[in-house]
């Protein structure tokens, strides 16, 4: 039950703008982009002033990428 709940609370971590660009090392101007163009998720609305990514769409997004550059 702990091990489940804390994989659950893993997915829930939202990242932040500036922590994400880090973790890409790529520039807001660049995230932005991307997410414009369709290649990268969508933020969601924590409040009024905040958005975030959570982290299980990060995680998503990722293996879709490793997937889609793997030999057929």
């Amino acid at each position: 039950w702990l091990v489940k709940r804390r994989y659950c609370m893993k997915q829930l971590k939202i990242y932040r703008k500036k922590e994400l660009c880090k973790l890409l090392g790529i520039s807001s101007a660049t995230l932005y982009r991307r997410i414009k163009e369709g290649a990268f998720p969508k933020p969601i609305k924590v409040s009024d002033n905040i958005v975030g990514w959570l982290a299980a769409d990060l995680e998503a997004w990722f293996d879709n990428l490793v997937e889609s550059q793997r030999p057929q």
